[in-house]
């Protein structure tokens, strides 16, 4: 027989769904655009977790649950959550621990018995992007996980845009250096080749960086790897003055 508290909190879900489905889910298109999100729930409170997971997928995300951090780290690694709701008083480690692992690499949120709680000031630092105190309010609940949804997916754009300008300035810097080109000839030079191969700039100023790296030692490739064809002033390779793979 259930928990009593697990079939109250089901109840609660049941009408929470049902005045979903009148209203729509709070007038915002993220949640039909995004609306399989991953999310992993940590918990070690059986009720908490099962009342969380039964909301979250009566909502249409695809919950996986642990009832520990070293569980929750081993799924967070295997699964890649879009989000992961992390209790904070965990019985094998402590959850700042785990938030330290998130880290810009997860988004998460965490629940707590006490909004002041020094772990969870530490958490809001390490990037946490809010915190549900428990006893938790499936509404609220709700609304702060579409909410840290949608900032978690502008947070990884944000990084991603960021990773590959900082990777198209180094094959800038790289061009104009070896090549003694101004800058603005070693960032067309980069634009012409990714516009007539049809890749994006990024990909191709990641050619660049490997191919410097293979003139300097750092890094080797196997042998026999391909090189850009001839269509834009030569290939990648060829900007370095490298020698063409053996045949075969």
């Amino acid at each position: 027989m259930k928990n009593p508290e697990i079939l109250m909190g089901l109840r609660v879900i049941g009408r929470f769904r049902k005045r979903s489905h009148r209203i729509g889910w709070g007038g915002c298109p993220m949640h039909k655009q995004r609306k399989n999100a991953k999310i992993l729930i940590i918990e070690d409170s059986e009720t908490v977790r099962i009342v969380l997971a039964a909301a979250l997928r009566n909502a249409d995300y695809d919950v996986i649950e642990a009832a520990d951090g070293m569980t929750g780290l081993m799924l967070a690694e295997r699964w890649t959550p879009d989000l992961a709701i992390l209790d904070l008083h965990l019985p094998d480690m402590p959850g700042v621990e785990i938030a330290c692992l998130f880290h810009q690499r997860i988004p998460y949120l965490v629940l707590t018995m006490d909004a002041e709680y020094e772990q969870v000031k530490k958490c809001t630092d390490l990037g946490a992007l809010g915190y549900l105190v428990k006893p938790i309010v499936i509404e609220d609940v709700m609304r702060y996980i579409h909410i840290a949804l949608r900032r978690g997916w502008e947070n990884l754009h944000l990084r991603n845009a960021l990773r590959e300008t900082q990777t198209v300035c180094k094959a800038v810097g790289i061009l104009m250096a070896h090549q003694q080109l101004s800058e603005e000839a070693a960032y067309q030079k980069l634009v012409s080749f990714a516009t007539a191969h049809r890749q994006r700039l990024a990909v191709v100023a990641s050619e660049v960086l490997k191919e410097f790296h293979d003139l300097i030692g750092v890094e080797k490739k196997p042998v026999g790897t391909a090189r850009k064809a001839n269509k834009a002033g030569g290939s990648i390779a060829e900007w370095f003055n490298l020698p063409p793979p053996p045949a075969g």
